[in-house]
Protein backbone atom coordinates (compact mmCIF):
# COMPACT_ATOMS: atom_id res chain seq x y z
CA UNK A 1 0.00 0.00 0.00
CA UNK A 2 2.87 2.25 0.80
CA UNK A 3 4.45 1.75 -2.54
CA UNK A 4 1.37 2.11 -4.16
CA UNK A 5 0.73 5.60 -2.24
CA UNK A 6 4.35 7.04 -3.38
CA UNK A 7 3.44 5.80 -7.24
CA UNK A 8 0.13 7.43 -6.87
CA UNK A 9 2.22 10.70 -5.72
CA UNK A 10 4.45 10.51 -8.20
CA UNK A 11 2.23 10.33 -10.97
CA UNK A 12 -0.67 12.89 -9.67
CA UNK A 13 1.01 15.57 -8.31
CA UNK A 14 -2.04 18.03 -6.96
CA UNK A 15 -0.33 20.98 -8.74
CA UNK A 16 -3.91 22.06 -10.84
CA UNK A 17 -1.74 23.63 -13.70
CA UNK A 18 0.67 21.11 -14.10
CA UNK A 19 -2.08 18.94 -13.79
CA UNK A 20 -4.24 20.49 -16.30
CA UNK A 21 -1.60 20.26 -18.77
CA UNK A 22 -0.89 17.28 -18.69
CA UNK A 23 -4.71 16.20 -19.04
CA UNK A 24 -4.63 18.41 -22.18
CA UNK A 25 -1.45 16.30 -23.48
CA UNK A 26 -3.07 12.93 -22.15
CA UNK A 27 -6.51 13.60 -23.91
CA UNK A 28 -4.40 14.73 -27.24
CA UNK A 29 -2.53 11.40 -26.80
CA UNK A 30 -5.44 9.43 -26.88
CA UNK A 31 -7.24 10.78 -30.45
CA UNK A 32 -3.44 9.42 -31.81
CA UNK A 33 -4.72 5.71 -32.75
CA UNK A 34 -7.65 7.27 -34.39
CA UNK A 35 -5.34 7.72 -37.03
CA UNK A 36 -2.91 4.53 -37.19
CA UNK A 37 -3.93 3.37 -40.34
CA UNK A 38 -2.68 7.07 -41.96
CA UNK A 39 0.71 7.75 -43.78
CA UNK A 40 2.08 10.40 -41.99
CA UNK A 41 2.37 12.72 -44.94
CA UNK A 42 6.22 13.32 -44.77
CA UNK A 43 9.36 11.91 -46.09
CA UNK A 44 8.52 8.67 -48.44
CA UNK A 45 5.18 9.35 -47.79
CA UNK A 46 4.46 12.37 -48.49
CA UNK A 47 0.61 13.02 -49.87
CA UNK A 48 -1.68 15.94 -49.50
CA UNK A 49 -4.02 14.44 -47.38
CA UNK A 50 -3.60 16.62 -44.55
CA UNK A 51 -3.08 19.63 -47.01
CA UNK A 52 -1.29 20.63 -49.87
CA UNK A 53 1.35 23.03 -47.94
CA UNK A 54 4.52 21.31 -48.12
CA UNK A 55 7.91 22.44 -46.15
CA UNK A 56 11.01 21.70 -47.00
CA UNK A 57 11.95 18.20 -45.13
CA UNK A 58 14.73 20.27 -42.87
CA UNK A 59 12.74 23.20 -42.08
CA UNK A 60 9.66 20.70 -41.51
CA UNK A 61 11.47 18.77 -38.64
CA UNK A 62 13.02 21.72 -36.99
CA UNK A 63 9.69 23.54 -36.61
CA UNK A 64 8.17 19.97 -35.09
CA UNK A 65 11.04 19.48 -32.68
CA UNK A 66 12.03 23.13 -31.99
CA UNK A 67 9.41 23.35 -29.09
CA UNK A 68 10.86 20.70 -26.95
CA UNK A 69 14.53 22.43 -25.75
CA UNK A 70 13.03 25.98 -26.43
CA UNK A 71 10.07 25.67 -24.13
CA UNK A 72 11.88 23.14 -21.62
CA UNK A 73 14.46 26.01 -21.31
CA UNK A 74 12.18 28.82 -21.01
CA UNK A 75 9.61 26.89 -18.32
CA UNK A 76 12.54 25.45 -16.41
CA UNK A 77 14.40 29.22 -15.83
CA UNK A 78 11.44 30.81 -15.03
CA UNK A 79 9.41 28.60 -12.84
CA UNK A 80 9.60 28.47 -9.32
CA UNK A 81 13.20 25.58 -8.03
CA UNK A 82 11.23 23.44 -5.83
CA UNK A 83 13.39 20.52 -6.70
CA UNK A 84 17.30 20.81 -6.68
CA UNK A 85 18.62 17.51 -6.82
CA UNK A 86 21.50 16.20 -8.79
CA UNK A 87 19.56 14.03 -10.12
CA UNK A 88 16.51 16.50 -10.92
CA UNK A 89 19.79 18.60 -13.19
CA UNK A 90 21.08 15.48 -14.58
CA UNK A 91 17.85 14.26 -15.88
CA UNK A 92 17.16 18.39 -17.13
CA UNK A 93 20.37 17.93 -18.50
CA UNK A 94 19.80 14.49 -20.38
CA UNK A 95 16.45 15.98 -22.01
CA UNK A 96 18.52 18.72 -23.76
CA UNK A 97 20.74 16.73 -24.61
CA UNK A 98 18.60 14.40 -26.08
CA UNK A 99 16.71 17.01 -28.21
CA UNK A 100 19.58 18.80 -29.21
CA UNK A 101 20.18 16.23 -31.03
CA UNK A 102 16.57 15.22 -31.85
CA UNK A 103 15.68 19.12 -32.29
CA UNK A 104 18.53 20.13 -33.93
CA UNK A 105 21.11 17.92 -35.45
CA UNK A 106 19.11 15.74 -37.14
CA UNK A 107 16.41 18.10 -38.80
CA UNK A 108 19.72 20.06 -39.91
CA UNK A 109 21.66 17.51 -41.70
CA UNK A 110 18.65 15.70 -43.00
CA UNK A 111 20.56 15.38 -47.17
CA UNK A 112 17.29 16.14 -49.63
CA UNK A 113 17.54 14.37 -52.58
CA UNK A 114 18.70 17.27 -54.90
CA UNK A 115 15.41 18.37 -57.84
CA UNK A 116 12.67 16.68 -55.16
CA UNK A 117 10.02 19.05 -53.95
CA UNK A 118 9.46 19.78 -50.66
CA UNK A 119 7.52 16.68 -48.80
CA UNK A 120 7.03 17.51 -45.17
CA UNK A 121 3.08 18.43 -44.49
CA UNK A 122 2.93 21.62 -42.76
CA UNK A 123 -0.34 19.93 -40.93
CA UNK A 124 2.25 17.22 -39.62
CA UNK A 125 4.71 20.00 -38.67
CA UNK A 126 2.28 22.48 -36.70
CA UNK A 127 0.76 19.22 -34.78
CA UNK A 128 4.30 17.80 -33.77
CA UNK A 129 4.96 21.43 -32.66
CA UNK A 130 2.03 21.42 -30.22
CA UNK A 131 2.69 18.04 -28.66
CA UNK A 132 6.88 18.75 -27.89
CA UNK A 133 5.35 21.83 -26.46
CA UNK A 134 3.45 20.03 -23.82
CA UNK A 135 6.48 17.53 -23.41
CA UNK A 136 9.06 20.20 -23.32
CA UNK A 137 6.82 22.10 -20.31
CA UNK A 138 5.96 19.55 -18.40
CA UNK A 139 9.27 17.62 -18.86
CA UNK A 140 10.91 21.36 -17.37
CA UNK A 141 8.31 21.66 -14.50
CA UNK A 142 8.69 18.35 -13.08
CA UNK A 143 12.62 18.42 -13.04
CA UNK A 144 12.26 21.85 -11.67
CA UNK A 145 9.51 21.66 -9.38
CA UNK A 146 7.14 19.14 -9.23
CA UNK A 147 9.27 15.80 -8.78
CA UNK A 148 9.79 15.25 -5.38
CA UNK A 149 10.70 12.08 -5.66
CA UNK A 150 13.73 12.56 -8.13
CA UNK A 151 16.05 12.94 -5.09
CA UNK A 152 19.99 11.96 -5.37
CA UNK A 153 18.71 8.45 -3.59
CA UNK A 154 16.55 7.70 -7.05
CA UNK A 155 20.20 7.18 -8.71
CA UNK A 156 19.91 3.97 -6.41
CA UNK A 157 16.45 2.78 -7.79
CA UNK A 158 16.17 -0.01 -9.91
CA UNK A 159 13.76 2.06 -12.27
CA UNK A 160 16.56 4.67 -12.84
CA UNK A 161 19.16 2.14 -13.17
CA UNK A 162 17.17 -0.25 -15.90
CA UNK A 163 15.94 2.88 -17.77
CA UNK A 164 19.08 4.35 -17.98
CA UNK A 165 21.00 1.67 -19.34
CA UNK A 166 17.78 0.88 -22.01
CA UNK A 167 17.63 4.57 -22.56
CA UNK A 168 21.90 4.71 -23.33
CA UNK A 169 21.55 1.51 -25.68
CA UNK A 170 18.20 3.07 -27.84
CA UNK A 171 19.54 6.38 -28.06
CA UNK A 172 22.66 5.34 -29.73
CA UNK A 173 20.65 2.94 -31.74
CA UNK A 174 18.75 5.84 -33.17
CA UNK A 175 21.62 8.05 -33.92
CA UNK A 176 23.89 5.18 -35.82
CA UNK A 177 20.14 4.42 -37.71
CA UNK A 178 19.67 7.57 -38.35
CA UNK A 179 23.39 7.82 -39.47
CA UNK A 180 23.26 5.19 -41.69
CA UNK A 181 20.00 6.58 -43.64
CA UNK A 182 21.43 10.07 -44.09
CA UNK A 183 24.41 8.06 -45.78
CA UNK A 184 22.93 6.83 -48.43
CA UNK A 185 22.76 10.02 -50.21
CA UNK A 186 25.78 12.05 -51.13
CA UNK A 187 26.21 15.76 -48.93
CA UNK A 188 24.82 17.56 -52.51
CA UNK A 189 22.20 15.51 -52.47
CA UNK A 190 22.95 13.52 -56.02
CA UNK A 191 22.52 9.96 -56.91
CA UNK A 192 19.70 7.79 -56.34
CA UNK A 193 17.04 9.27 -54.49
CA UNK A 194 16.46 5.84 -52.50
CA UNK A 195 18.26 2.97 -51.43
CA UNK A 196 18.53 -0.05 -49.06
CA UNK A 197 20.24 0.69 -45.88
CA UNK A 198 22.37 -1.95 -44.49
CA UNK A 199 24.83 -2.49 -41.11
CA UNK A 200 23.67 -2.21 -37.75
CA UNK A 201 20.15 -3.40 -36.88
CA UNK A 202 19.01 -2.97 -40.18
CA UNK A 203 20.63 -6.47 -40.70
CA UNK A 204 17.02 -7.38 -38.92
CA UNK A 205 14.41 -4.75 -39.06
CA UNK A 206 13.20 -2.30 -41.90
CA UNK A 207 13.25 0.64 -39.05
CA UNK A 208 15.77 0.39 -36.01
CA UNK A 209 15.74 3.83 -35.88
CA UNK A 210 11.91 3.81 -34.67
CA UNK A 211 13.52 0.99 -32.22
CA UNK A 212 15.64 3.21 -30.91
CA UNK A 213 13.45 6.04 -30.51
CA UNK A 214 10.34 4.22 -28.62
CA UNK A 215 12.93 2.26 -26.60
CA UNK A 216 15.08 5.58 -25.60
CA UNK A 217 11.52 7.42 -24.38
CA UNK A 218 10.79 3.74 -22.80
CA UNK A 219 13.65 4.12 -20.63
CA UNK A 220 12.71 7.93 -20.12
CA UNK A 221 9.81 6.76 -18.81
CA UNK A 222 10.97 4.49 -16.15
CA UNK A 223 13.92 7.04 -14.90
CA UNK A 224 11.89 10.26 -14.09
CA UNK A 225 8.77 7.52 -13.71
CA UNK A 226 5.54 9.83 -14.04
CA UNK A 227 3.11 10.83 -16.21
CA UNK A 228 5.05 13.05 -18.81
CA UNK A 229 7.50 9.99 -19.43
CA UNK A 230 4.88 7.89 -20.21
CA UNK A 231 2.71 10.35 -22.37
CA UNK A 232 5.83 10.73 -24.34
CA UNK A 233 6.44 6.84 -24.61
CA UNK A 234 2.64 6.30 -25.58
CA UNK A 235 2.54 8.59 -28.78
CA UNK A 236 5.73 7.50 -29.94
CA UNK A 237 4.51 3.82 -29.76
CA UNK A 238 0.97 5.38 -31.66
CA UNK A 239 3.37 6.83 -34.23
CA UNK A 240 6.06 4.83 -34.80
CA UNK A 241 4.87 1.23 -34.71
CA UNK A 242 2.45 2.29 -37.47
CA UNK A 243 4.68 3.88 -39.88
CA UNK A 244 7.33 0.64 -39.20
CA UNK A 245 4.47 -1.12 -40.72
CA UNK A 246 3.84 1.13 -43.39
CA UNK A 247 7.75 1.79 -43.97
CA UNK A 248 7.84 -2.17 -44.52
CA UNK A 249 5.43 -2.19 -47.05
CA UNK A 250 6.75 0.76 -49.08
CA UNK A 251 10.45 -1.56 -49.24
CA UNK A 252 8.41 -4.16 -50.54
CA UNK A 253 6.67 -2.54 -52.98
CA UNK A 254 9.81 -0.40 -54.09
CA UNK A 255 12.55 -3.04 -54.38
CA UNK A 256 10.57 -6.54 -54.74
CA UNK A 257 12.28 -9.38 -54.34
CA UNK A 258 15.64 -7.82 -53.91
CA UNK A 259 14.17 -6.71 -50.56
CA UNK A 260 12.13 -9.61 -49.65
CA UNK A 261 14.89 -12.65 -49.68
CA UNK A 262 16.58 -9.56 -46.90
CA UNK A 263 14.11 -11.57 -44.57
CA UNK A 264 13.34 -8.46 -42.18
CA UNK A 265 10.97 -7.63 -39.63
CA UNK A 266 9.37 -4.51 -39.38
CA UNK A 267 10.44 -2.84 -35.91
CA UNK A 268 11.25 -5.80 -33.24
CA UNK A 269 13.93 -8.39 -34.44
CA UNK A 270 12.71 -11.83 -34.83
CA UNK A 271 9.40 -11.04 -33.75
CA UNK A 272 8.18 -8.16 -35.50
Amino acid sequence: MGAHSSTLRNWYTGDPNFDLVQAIELAFIATVPLGAGLKAPYGKHASDVLGSVQLNQKLGWWLMELPATAVFLLTFFLDKPNVNSKMSKFLAALFVFHYAYRGWYFPLNIRVAKGSKSSFNITVSLTGAFFTALHGHLHARLYRSVGTHLTDAWAKDPRFLVGFGLYELAFWTMVHSDSVMRNLRSVDGSGPRYKIPHGGLFKYVTSPQYLGEISAFGGLALMNWSLPGLAVFLISCFNLIPRSFHNHAWYLQKFGDEYTKLGRKRLVPFVL
